[in-house]
């Protein structure tokens, strides 16, 4: 019988609140139109480039804001189950960040490179939303999930979703997951990359309510799909043809 992600993770949060470049899995690539011409000359390639999350300096992200660092990614999937102590975890509502600027004690944040340009990312996160689960249990809802994120891109804010609708999706036993993207990012002005860049994403709304996102184990490979292609993009919130 395969072991329970849920009680094993949720110990390892509350358990450890105290301080403690893409790889060769590139798939792919795609050309985006390189600028408002029809020469395809100028035409740039998007490479499909998966990337996953990791714990920084501590198993708690919100630390971050403390001065230890920031989660980050790399082309190197989680190894390891929360089973033998991996994994992070961040807790982040709107309802904390007090403050026009996002701050990574409160809002969960995620930093990382990219040696390419960037025309989309699909973006993958689990999680553990009571407030959801028990609205759910009472046949309240508890099935949709709602987000505020920032992308930038080389200290450049670039893209924001404000309140973004998503489908809470069943991940084994109480963890949760959500699937967003950011479209059409692509800009001459920005250039093909290298890139740093840095995701901030927080829940909204009642649901997300004492919600806990995690990431770094092979349980909850959260993480993000750089360039990823039409099909996986088709239907997820994010997309301009995304129903919401």
């Amino acid at each position: 019988m395969r072991p329970s992600a849920a009680a094993p993770a949720l110990a390892l949060l509350l358990a450890t609140l105290v301080p403690g470049a893409v790889g060769a899995d590139q798939e792919p690539c795609i050309l985006v139109e390189g600028a408002e011409t029809t020469d395809t000359a100028d035409d740039v390639e998007a490479c499909r480039t998966p990337v996953w999350f990791h714990e920084a300096d501590t198993k708690v992200g919100n630390l971050a804001g403390q001065g230890y660092g920031i989660p980050s990614w790399d082309g190197n999937a989680p190894a390891a189950s929360v089973t033998t102590g991996a994994g992070g975890g961040y807790f982040g509502t709107s309802a904390w960040q007090l403050t026009d600027e996002w701050d990574p004690t409160y809002t969960p944040a995620f930093e990382g490179s990219l040696d390419g340009a960037v025309d989309n990312l699909l973006i993958d996160l689990y999680l553990f939303p009571p407030q959801a689960m028990v609205e759910n249990a009472a046949g309240q809802g508890g099935t949709s999930f709602r987000v505020d994120a920032n992308l930038y891109v080389d200290g450049d804010l670039v893209a924001q979703h404000g309140d973004l609708t998503m489908d809470l999706e069943d991940a084994g036993d109480a963890v949760k997951k959500v699937q967003f993207a950011f479209v059409d990012l692509y800009d001459p002005a920005i250039g093909d990359g290298p890139h740093d860049l840095r995701l901030e994403v927080v829940g909204t709304g009642l649901a997300s309510n004492g919600a806990v996102w995690v990431y770094d184990t092979t349980e909850v490979p959260s993480g993000i799909v750089f360039n990823a292609t039409d099909a996986e993009l088709d239907g997820v919130a994010g997309n301009p043809d995304w129903p919401f």
